[in-house]
Formats: C-alpha cells, structure tokens, sequence
C-alpha cells in the first residue's frame, strides 16, 4: 500500500492523472474516478472506487444464503471458500453463475453454467423470478448481452428459468444473505450491467453486495486512489491510446494485463518506459529504456489492506538481494530527485500512516451499498469492443501460480499441476462443433490480430459454446483480451 500511494503521488506531482492497478478489468463505464476527484494529497485519504467484501471476513461464517458469481472461488480465494464450505456444512445454501462448473468441494444448491455473454440475462431472470415470489415484478430492463427481456405488466413474459427461479427460492429465504461478484464477474464485458442488477437484487432480497476483489491489495490501492483521477486514462484507455512514457511497477504488460497483446504493442511505441521490478526478465528488458530493481514484499516492511479493509502490516526480516531496494525507498528517492513536495520519509511506516491514517479502516464500513460498487446512477456498460467475431467465447482465470511476478518465479510452484501449460478446454459439443478431437490442436482467433495455437481438452464442466483458455501465461498472451468472442478452427 505504501509503494502504490508513493507511485500515484509520484505521477501526480509530474502533471499526469493517468494511474490504475486494475490491469484486467475490461468494463470501466462507470468508473467514480471520472466524475470525482478521488486521489490522495499528503496526509489525507479521499474515497476511491473500491470493490471490497462488503462486510468482515468473519460475518461470511454467519450468512445463511449466498449467490456467488463469475469466481474461481477454490483458486481465487481458498480461505474464504474453506469459510463458505464450512459454513454450507452448518446448513447454509450457496448458489452459482459462472461459465464453468468448477467442483467447490460442498454441495451447491442452485447453479446457471452458462456463457459469459449469457449472465446478465440470468441475473435479470433471477430478479424477475424474485419479484414474482414476492408478488411484484422485480424485473430489470434488458441490460444487453442476453437474449430476455422482461417488462412489468407484460402477461406474455417469458417465464424464468429453472435455475433462476431456484436461486431466487434461495435469496428469498433466510435471514442473513450476501451476493458476491467474483474475478470472472469484475472482468466481464458487461460488469456494469452485472453490477447494477445484483445490487437491485440485493435491495430486493435484503442481501449484501460484496466483491471478492482480484489480488491480496486490490482494496488497498482503490483506497491510496490508485486510480485515475478525473480526466485521466484508466489502464484500458492507458493502451488503446499509446502514450509518449509509461512507468511499470512490478508488472509485466504481456501476462498481467487484460489485453496483453495490445499492451505490449502500445508500450513498445513509446518514448520512454521506467520499470520498476522484481526480476530481469526478457520482456522487461526488451521494452524498458531504464530498469530499477525492486526488492519483493518478502524482504521489505510493508502493508496490505485485505478485501474486508482491514490494514496489515509486516516487518522487513532479510536484508535485500544486491542492488535491489524497497519499492517505497526507491519511489521516496525519485521524488526528491524530481524535487517534489512531501517524499521526505524516513520509515515505511511514515509513508503507511500517511496513506492510511485510521489504521484498521472505518472507511468501508460506513459506506452504503451503491458506494462500494463505484457505480452512480443511469450508468450504463461499454460498448462491445467492433473488432470482436466469432461463434465462442472465452472464459479465463488466472492460474493460482500465475499470478504475479514472484510467483511465476518459483520453479517448485511451477512443477505443479495448476501451473501446467495453458490448452483450450471445452465440452464435448464444443469440440464436435468445431470438429476436433481431444487432443488435437486448435487455431484461435481473436480480434483483428491475436491468435494463438493450442491443445484441445475435453472438459464437461465448461458451459456450451465456452472455451477455458487461462490468462498470464505466454501461451495464450498473443490473445487480443481474457474475454470476448473466439473464431476456432482445427489447426
């Protein structure tokens, strides 16, 4: 969290308010940072667009019904899906959307495995069905993305689904309910529009709305205002209009990016590009005109703020390897450099009670439910991107040891099975579809340029038409983006 406010401070002191974290979100059209300055200033916090728990980890062991959509939930967050299962053992219904049917270890008691593209139809389902159980309509106009509509008043309204209708039975009954958007769900096209219909349903149902946010600090920079302030670009924009200069901290654009080919290809038209990073890698050296390198969390003090808003912070235990240095000393050092107010710090901790004056925060605990979902009213979701054909989809999780620098480091992690080399898996219709054979390698398309040559696996878990390609691997980052539409053909 320190590094993250250093690094916005940083670029704000240098005229720019183009800063973000949120590397693989898609949908940004409802973005808070564009209507409000949301940024830090030395020694005082402002409210940043942040998706977070929406209540205390603990509060998750008393829930009683939960509508969990779009996440790896056993490789995203093992801790609190081993919460959830032990609470499902105690009597608790959990009910599932998501594209692929993963096996959470407890039983489900209502679930819609269909294609991305299909989810907001579903969720406006779910609240038709809700508002017929509690006799007036709950239905929401057609959000886009899915093939219902449904209108109050209308008699000749399509009835909802099975599945639907079980999942409202769920939402309806209990007292204690929370629904919770997943990484699938944050990264989604149409997160907007899923955004919107699931708080509706929880105002209808008297549920929680909560986030299970991507990385161990998504919280955290979200409340440093590592985000665009208003008129800046957000990471999407950040390369679909290359800019003159980037400065990269502890990323690498083509596995830690939502569009990873597109990224690559923006910062290579660049003027300048400052790194900041763990290792030496080939991508880095290729694109970055300076590299500074960065001692990871492991062996520096620190803080994260985790997804109920709860700071943590760590002591530095080893001395730094060669030339390596702290982030935040490094970043502490630049600023003074660049004479810039306010980068006299001595201790990590003075940089932390900057960034985090409350401690444990009060801050998202005191917000309404609208306000932690970053969304005003009337917005509405981005446009599908015109570039994007094709019969199929594309599902895509980040690998559990895929998932940052450090990790994708760590030859042992990289033996393992949930590190092996990334294949297109889908079900048996998908495969007798395009004509292939389990086994047999695949040509995938997508946009004006990505592609990307890979082995075809059977998995009857993925929904129809829905191809389980997994991000941050170089073998699917000549992909144009982790979601949207697919042209496959037998390779």
């Amino acid at each position: 969290t320190e590094e993250l406010y250093l690094a916005t401070r940083l670029m704000h002191g240098l005229g720019s308010d183009n800063v973000d974290h949120r590397l693989r979100q898609y949908d940004f059209s409802a973005d808070l940072a564009k209507s409000a300055a949301s940024g830090t200033v030395a020694g005082q916090i402002k409210t940043a667009p942040t998706a977070w728990l929406g209540m205390k980890v603990q509060d998750i062991s008393s829930l009683d019904r939960m509508f969990i959509v779009g996440s790896f939930l056993r490789k995203d967050q093992p801790l609190l899906a081993s919460r959830i299962r032990q609470r499902v053992k105690r009597g608790a219904k959990v009910s599932v959307l998501h594209a692929v049917d993963d096996d959470l270890l407890m039983p489900v008691f209502a679930k819609a495995i269909v294609a991305p593209s299909h989810w907001v139809a579903v969720l406006n389902d779910v609240l038709v069905a809700v508002g017929q159980k509690q006799g007036a309509s709950g239905s929401e106009p057609n959000a886009g993305g899915g093939s219902s509509s449904h209108t109050s008043g209308d008699r000749s309204v399509k009835q909802p689904s099975v599945s639907a209708q079980a999942i409202a039975s769920s939402l309806c009954s209990g007292e204690r309910k929370a629904i919770f958007l997943g990484s699938a769900a944050i990264q989604h096209q149409d997160f907007v529009q899923l955004k919107r219909l699931a708080q509706k349903l929880a105002e209808l149902t008297g549920a929680t709305l909560g986030f299970f946010p991507e990385a161990a600090n998504s919280v955290g920079a979200g409340l440093v205002g590592a985000v665009p302030r208003a008129g800046g670009a957000n990471a999407r924009q950040m390369i679909e209009k290359p800019l003159k200069a980037y400065l990269l901290m502890n990323v690498e654009p083509g596995l830690d990016h939502g569009r990873p080919l597109q990224a690559v290809q923006a910062i290579e038209q660049s003027q300048t590009v400052i790194s900041l990073a763990m290792f030496k890698t080939t991508e880095n050296m290729h694109l970055a005109d300076c590299l500074l390198p960065l001692a990871p969390f492991t062996e520096t003090a620190g803080t994260f703020v985790n997804a109920e808003g709860r700071a943590q912070s760590f002591n530095g235990v080893v001395r730094p390897a060669g030339e390596t240095r702290p982030g935040w000393k490094v970043l502490r050092v630049l600023g003074s450099m660049l004479e810039l107010p306010g980068f006299e710090y001595e201790t990590s901790e003075t940089v932390r009670d900057e960034a985090l004056p409350n401690g444990i925060l009060n801050l998202l605990s005191n917000q309404s439910t609208d306000a932690s979902t970053g969304m005003p009213a009337g917005a509405t979701s981005a446009a599908a991107d015109p570039t994007e054909q094709g019969d199929y989809e594309r599902i895509a999780e980040v690998p559990i040891y895929s998932a940052d620098p450090l990790v994708r480091k760590a030859p042992s992690l990289q033996q393992t099975r949930d590190a092996a080399a990334v294949t297109a898996r889908m079900n048996a219709a998908t495969l007798a579809r395009i004509g292939v054979n389990a086994g047999q390698r695949v040509k995938v398309s997508q946009g004006a340029s990505g592609e990307a040559v890979l082995e075809a696996r059977l998995d009857p878990t993925v929904a129809d038409g829905v191809l389980r390609i997994a991000a941050a691997n170089m073998g699917s980052a000549t992909l144009s983006a982790m979601v949207g539409r697919l042209r496959v053909t037998k390779f």
